[in-house]
């Protein structure tokens, strides 16, 4: 992930709540080209994209997405053009995904584990919620070995080259 411009830790939050997803939000809703989630889970889902876009662009290596997070991503990725455009414009560089964290071996698997708790913490101090709890999701979503789907099992917004920083201390994300 490399970095060609430097913007503020408020810039990016502005510029990623200002992203229109609209079309990912359409294809995740219908059923023919997506895993048709209610209006409700998508519009849920989206809210938590956008907060784990600004900790990966903010935080760096080790963020990682929810099962749900991750779908969203994967069908933003999916629009090429538009996601590398996104990424220029949100945060001035590409995020990469890195879909093998957790597959290749125990030690691996450990470190997805301490990741995704980390991200938990992380997203809970900076956004005030639980990770990965939205209004269509179920009660046991504090447990991420339980099967709602919180836990992604794979999967980080950055590879092991990337950047790290000290994470800024920011108001609460909204919708």
């Amino acid at each position: 992930m490399g970095k060609t411009k430097s913007l503020s830790p408020g810039d990016i939050r502005a510029n990623v709540m200002a992203l229109d997803l609209e079309c990912i939000k359409f294809k995740l809703v219908n059923s023919d080209e997506g895993p048709g989630w209610s209006r409700e889970k998508v519009e849920d889902v989206c809210v938590q994209y956008r907060r784990f876009l600004f900790l990966c662009a903010t935080v760096g290596k080790g963020i990682v997405p929810t099962k749900d997070i991750d779908e969203f991503w994967h069908y933003h990725i999916l629009d090429t053009r538009k996601y590398a455009e996104d990424c220029e414009h949100a945060f001035g560089f590409f995020l990469h995904h890195f879909p093998y964290l957790g597959m290749r071996g125990e030690e691996d698997a450990a470190l997805l584990k301490q990741y995704f708790e980390n991200t938990k913490e992380l997203y809970h101090q900076e956004f005030g919620v639980e990770y990965g709890v939205g209004s269509a999701d179920c009660e046991n979503c504090g447990n991420c070995d339980a099967s709602c789907g919180v836990y992604s099992g794979s999967g980080s917004c950055a590879s092991e080259d990337s950047i790290e920083k000290e994470r800024p201390r920011l108001e609460p994300l909204a919708a």
